[in-house]
């Protein structure tokens, strides 16, 4: 079973590392690739690819200009313990054991706009390149050409080694896009997580995008052998509503009061 998540645009460059032995990403010279092209561009034409502020393209910029390898634990550093966005807030990976961590070295996936598919203890130096960004080497157009097919083929080897080999897709739609469905053999499995409003299911990013990580979280916790290990747990107030679900799309919905403001006024 492999579980696949989204990067995070925040990064947390100074938190305390696990001791254990980092390791490479597997496409570590097509990202290198990818960083020496984006180093030639100006920061305005970074802003405006990449839809940020100048200050950010100027970080950015520079980045790309100091990406440098070989990487080793001086220059670079896991990219579990780097990513710190809301899903990762959910997942809350200091926390882990050793166990832990070693689990989901076997069983999570990040997919990268930059680095194309990581392991949690993989090193990465620090950049911003979302997958959804007009960039691409050669004849590629976008991230979503440069990535599409090795994207599919690396899951697929990493799914064979499994004893459950199944796919459990938490990552947003924007990075799921970038892995060709048409060449993925294992079954996939969607997790979704809503909020249920007078009887409406309501989609809200930020709450959505911690239970991601907490459903991460409660699978490398239990080092499940299959996603059923979460039917009967609530992600962060959202339990599986089996009314919403299908076989290969599960929905969690966590149900939100009403308020004053969503209640009709007699008045009037």
């Amino acid at each position: 079973m492999l579980i696949l998540l989204s990067p995070a645009k925040t990064l947390g460059l100074v938190s305390p590392l696990p001791a254990l032995d980092p390791t490479l990403p597997q496409f570590l010279p097509k990202a290198e690739k990818l960083a020496r092209a984006a180093a030639k561009l100006k920061p305005a034409r970074l802003q405006k690819m990449m839809h940020i502020s100048k200050p950010l393209a100027e970080l950015n910029a520079e980045r790309f200009r100091a990406f440098s390898t070989p990487f080793t634990p001086d220059n670079a550093r896991p990219a579990l313990f780097t990513f710190a966005g809301d899903v990762y807030t959910g997942l809350d990976a200091a926390s882990l054991d050793e166990r832990g961590i070693a689990w989901a070295q076997d069983h999570l996936r990040i997919l990268s706009g930059l680095y194309g598919v990581l392991r949690p203890l993989d090193l990465i130096q620090p950049y911003r390149l979302e997958m959804g960004t007009s960039f691409g080497l050669g004849k590629a157009a976008s991230l979503y050409d440069t990535w599409k097919s090795s994207l599919a083929k690396a899951l697929n080897d990493d799914a064979a080694s499994q004893s459950e080999p199944c796919i459990i897709n938490l990552a947003s739609g924007e990075y799921w896009k970038a892995v060709d469905q048409r060449v993925l053999k294992p079954p996939v499995l969607t997790i979704d997580f809503r909020d249920e409003k007078a009887g409406k299911l309501r989609f809200n990013s930020f709450i959505a995008k911690r239970a991601r990580g907490a459903a991460a979280r409660a699978l490398i916790d239990a080092a499940a052998t299959s996603p059923a290990a979460l039917k009967d747990q609530a992600i962060l107030g959202h339990r599986f509503a089996a009314e919403h679900s299908t076989p290969s799309h599960w929905t969690f919905v966590r149900p939100v009061p009403n308020t004053a403001a969503d209640t009709p006024s007699s008045k009037g």
